[in-house]
């Protein structure tokens, strides 16, 4: 059954004279539209060589000076948008130094190179929250330093309970302690 379905060689040859013949036509038909369109052209530049010799010395004199115009405004507008880029590549030069000298200045006060960048950066995009939050954990962190200092310079109370003073003396070993001891006295 599949075979009552193929189509035989002479249909096939058929089909493919027909898409010759198609082709044939279809070039045919695009070297027209070339030839007509390389006449368009060509008719289009007579007609603009017509109107300039047509043209009077003023109507001449008119289109060169919108023409200039034209140049003018263009030449401007160049120059103006190289200056806005100029001043915009000065305006992040100072930020850029703005923000180094921030940075330097942050160093000199005893900020590490990374803390002194951030509070730099947010310094520069006014980021007041970044400053804050940069500075309390900087505040928090010297406390917590000078805790630490202190509580490893304090002294601690010996073994056994007791209170750090010595026991009190008797006479007798003040006075036998006093005369080892001449010239210092006992309220140290």
């Amino acid at each position: 059954m599949a075979e009552e379905n193929k189509p035989t060689s002479e249909e096939l040859q058929a089909q493919i004279e027909k898409l010759q013949a198609d082709l044939a036509k279809a070039n045919e038909s695009n070297e027209k539209l070339k030839a007509a369109s390389s006449k368009a052209a060509s008719e289009a530049a007579d007609f603009k060589r017509q109107l300039a010799e047509r043209m009077t010395e003023k109507e001449k004199a008119e289109a060169e000076r919108l023409e200039a115009e034209k140049k003018a405004k263009e030449e401007q507008e160049k120059k103006e948008k190289e200056a806005e880029e100029r001043i915009a590549n000065y305006e992040k030069q100072l930020a850029d130094m703005t923000k180094e000298a921030h940075k330097n200045a942050f160093v000199a006060m005893g900020y590490s190179p990374e803390d002194a960048l951030a509070k730099a950066e947010a310094l520069a995009n006014n980021d007041f929250e970044k400053l804050q939050a940069l500075e309390k954990a900087r505040l928090e962190a010297a406390i917590k330093d000078a805790k630490a200092d202190a509580a490893g310079q304090m002294s601690r109370p010996p073994a056994g309970g007791s209170s750090g003073k010595a026991k009190p003396m008797t006479y007798a070993e003040a006075t036998e302690w006093l005369k080892a001891h001449p010239g210092e006295s006992l309220d140290k």
